[in-house]
């Protein structure tokens, strides 16, 4: 078998050597042929990983990092054979703990050598291609602000921006149009693209997502009090935020949202540096080949 491995070398604050280590032991194990790339966090990154993958025949590729190394990867291997697998070493790591990939590197690695491919839904936004959950509002302020961080990483980094910006945050305006269904306006906390259960810091902000089913979920958290603000991140953090009167999931295969007040924008835990007046969003059923668990996780 030979692998392609692209590592992110500050993903998640975690030092890369002893990883590296671990995998060229596992490939010299299994004898497989293993080849390296090492991100440098520029639009190169892109145009470096799908050279190797055209002018190569790979088994698989290997993503070492969090979800925007996944991201990176993955949307390269939309439409194609290869599978994506892989080794989560971020902070986030929210795709692969949704498809029940295990979070530790070594165990991570024996899920290549089983090779069970499954091949996921993914999504288009504005022709952009979405692996796991985009959002509009509060959460990609947040993740925007935690990039933005040179010092605070991880659960313990998103907790401190979301409470340092929660208190003056204000809900902003979208239209909505889901399928061919009469648009509707609201004032919201945040909107969310989903094509799976929960992000990274392990807010679950839709029960009912599933990878594979051909549908996605708009999951529209609207205006609340801030009083309220603690028991809806209780709800989120329990699997229960549509309990809440506040909260409405919506499962369609294609919508367009007006982002009237420009609200802030993310796509795999990536802010975007321009944030769009409007999306259209669209399903890509079974489009990702990926490396899973045996057991089944999906359906």
């Amino acid at each position: 078998m030979r692998l392609l491995f692209v590592v992110n070398p500050i993903s998640g604050g975690i030092a890369k050597a002893d990883i590296v280590d671990k995998i060229r032991t596992f490939c010299l194990q299994k004898i497989y042929n293993a080849d390296f790339y090492f991100t440098e966090g520029t639009e190169q990154d892109k145009f470096e990983v799908n050279r190797r993958i055209w002018s190569n025949t790979y088994d698989a590729i290997v993503a070492v990092g969090g979800d925007g190394t996944v991201n990176l990867v993955g949307k390269q291997l939309i439409g194609k054979k290869i599978p994506l697998a892989i080794v989560p070493v971020g902070s986030g790591n929210g795709l692969s703990k949704d498809l029940g990939l295990p979070q530790d590197p070594a165990e991570a690695l024996e899920i290549i050598s089983k090779y069970n491919v499954q091949r996921v839904d993914t999504l288009s936004v504005n022709d952009a291609p979405v692996l796991h959950l985009a959002d509009l509002g509060f959460n990609a302020l947040i993740v925007s602000r935690f990039h933005e961080s040179e010092t605070l990483r991880g659960t313990s980094g998103y907790a401190w921006h979301l409470l340092r910006e929660y208190m003056t945050y204000e809900a902003a305006r979208y239209t909505i149009m889901v399928e061919n269904e009469a648009s509707f306006g609201l004032r919201a906390f945040m909107v969310t693209i989903a094509n799976g259960n929960a992000f990274g810091s392990n807010l679950r902000i839709n029960p009912y997502g599933k990878p594979n089913d051909g549908l996605f979920e708009l999951c529209i958290l609207e205006e609340f009090p801030k009083t309220t603000g603690v028991n809806i991140l209780y709800q989120l953090f329990d699997d229960g935020i549509t309990d809440s009167s506040y909260a409405h999931v919506i499962s369609c295969s294609h919508a367009r949202i007006v982002n009237v007040d420009n609200a802030d924008f993310q796509i795999d835990g990536e802010t975007q540096k321009h944030s769009p007046d409007f999306l259209d969003i669209y399903i890509r059923p079974e489009s990702l080949p990926i490396l899973i668990n045996p057991a089944p996780v999906l359906g």
